[in-house]
């Protein structure tokens, strides 16, 4: 008797039924496969530093039943301790997944980013000193290497603080002079410098 196999349904999801070529009399049974996104995380780090990928940086979409992802390969050239921010950010590439249950799928692959961040430095500070009494002294700073966010903490003579970049203080007396210093930091360090400022009696 002939088989028609038109209208069978798989078996949940794991097998296809197609009617055998040129066999009525027989079914083809092949493996089906459900697809399966893993992609990878985007990872941020400083530069100077090595990242050691632990293979568990990633996320899964598709994944059925008791199946499981234990690790994934991953690799970047910015993983290396000399890869700079210049060629920030550098592609993390996944591939060979581990786990169980994983012949059931066609896996896909996403790429991700490893961003490197630049520690503050270069950082030169000035202020337009001296001034007189009832003036504006302004501060200026600036790092010629760091990356955002920075932060900036300015500190001075009576208990004086700012966290700007550049600051001013104006109607200014004799006491405002002394030293000021500024610190400014990320998440990859922190540099810091001061500047004397004078403030004459008029």
């Amino acid at each position: 008797y002939n088989i028609n196999g038109s209208g069978l349904s798989s078996n949940y999801g794991n097998y296809l039924f197609v009617q055998a070529t040129g066999n009525p009399t027989a079914l083809s049974i092949t493996t089906a496969t459900i697809p399966l996104t893993i992609t990878a995380t985007q990872i941020t780090k400083c530069y100077g530093l090595t990242y050691s990928f632990l293979g568990t940086e990633f996320t899964l979409t598709g994944l059925l039943n008791n199946d499981a992802v234990s690790s994934v390969s991953l690799s970047s050239l910015g993983a290396i301790s000399t890869a700079n921010s210049v060629g920030s950010p550098y592609p993390i590439i996944p591939t060979n997944a581990a786990g169980t249950g994983l012949n059931n799928y066609t896996i896909v692959y996403n790429d991700a980013s490893m961003i490197v961040k630049d520690a503050p430095a270069g950082l030169s500070i000035s202020s337009n000193t001296p001034q007189c009494s009832g003036g504006t002294i302004n501060l200026f700073s600036n790092v010629s290497v760091g990356t955002n966010l920075l932060t900036y903490q300015w500190t001075g003579p009576n208990s004086f603080t700012s966290a700007t970049e550049n600051s001013s203080l104006s109607n200014v007396l004799s006491n405002a002079s002394g030293s000021y210093s500024v610190s400014i930091s990320n998440d990859c360090g922190n540099v810091s410098a001061t500047t004397n400022v004078t403030i004459n009696n008029n």
